[in-house]
């Protein structure tokens, strides 16, 4: 049976033709650009949600759960952060927490703004690694790169998802391959599921924490896609997927029409609290 789906996001972009004289390959570092995201404020976001669409017709039975789900960790949320109190600097540090977390977390007075202070914050980082055309093979390369960590230990600590898409203009991307890796805070190094969406692009899941309680450090997951003939302008997108509740989460990947834009969406229990939907328009 097909899933229902929801937070539904994309960006569509009229692709615009051009000719390229450079058909080299080398890094680019230029649009690596780092994002941060706060969990406890993705939570109360995503519980106004559902609040505002309560307003205009009664929950369904999923929705439900997921209010209660999402309401109940708002409440537990201030608990939380007391319990962090007793642990030490260090112990924090190693956790990932900042100064500024840490400093929250020790003046802790349950209020909201401190609460967001001291939550937990997402940062992630998507990185064009190659775009180039062999002319010898009449085929057209591309990789992008996504990496992240958690600054300090997650409320929610239950399977995440990350997504990278790839689309052309003249042709559609089939995956070449991909690399990665999870390393977690004791030191081990997991490698992370992964399921692939024809054309489109890969979707990577994986726990942040391990069966000892131990929380991932960090994270860098690659794609890298092919495509048959000459494509001078492409689109690649990535987009983080946090389970905030236990229903059958899940982050999927579209390719929209004859567009071929990236979108990602999920379902209930999984909010997109990072995305990135990037043009290319040269070869680097």
């Amino acid at each position: 049976m097909k899933k229902k789906r929801i937070l539904f996001v994309c960006i569509l972009f009229c692709f615009i033709f051009i000719y390229v004289e450079d058909e080299g390959l080398f890094v680019n570092d230029n649009d690596s650009i780092i994002y941060e995201m706060n969990e406890y404020m993705q939570i109360k976001e995503r519980l106004q949600q559902l609040k505002e669409i309560e307003k205009t017709r009664s929950l369904k039975e999923q929705e439900i759960k997921e209010f209660d789900e999402l309401y109940q960790a708002i409440e537990d949320y201030p608990r939380f952060i007391y319990s962090l109190q007793a642990l030490s600097d260090n112990e924090l540090k190693n956790q990932g927490y900042s100064d500024s977390q840490i400093e929250a977390i020790r003046t802790y007075d349950g209020s909201k703004e401190k609460t967001a202070s001291a939550s937990m914050s997402l940062c992630m980082n998507m990185s064009l690694q190659s775009f180039y055309y062999n002319a010898s093979e009449n085929r057209t390369y591309a990789s992008v790169k996504v990496s992240g960590y958690w600054k300090g230990k997650p409320f929610m600590k239950l399977k995440d998802y990350v997504g990278i898409g790839i689309a052309g203009n003249q042709a559609r991307f089939a995956m070449r391959g991909t690399s990665g890796f999870i390393n977690q805070i004791d030191g081990s190094v997991d490698t992370p599921k992964e399921t692939y969406y024809s054309m489109t692009g890969v979707v990577f899941d994986f726990d942040i924490k391990d069966t000892s309680g131990h929380m991932i450090k960090d994270f860098e997951l690659t794609y890298h896609a092919i495509a048959d003939g000459k494509v001078t302008t492409m689109q690649y997108g990535a987009a983080y997927g946090h389970t905030t509740i236990a229903l059958q989460p899940s982050l999927d990947i579209t390719l929209l029409g004859l567009s071929n834009c990236i979108g990602f969406t999920s379902s209930k229990g999984v909010s997109i609290i990072w995305q990135q939907i990037k043009t290319q328009t040269s070869y680097i």
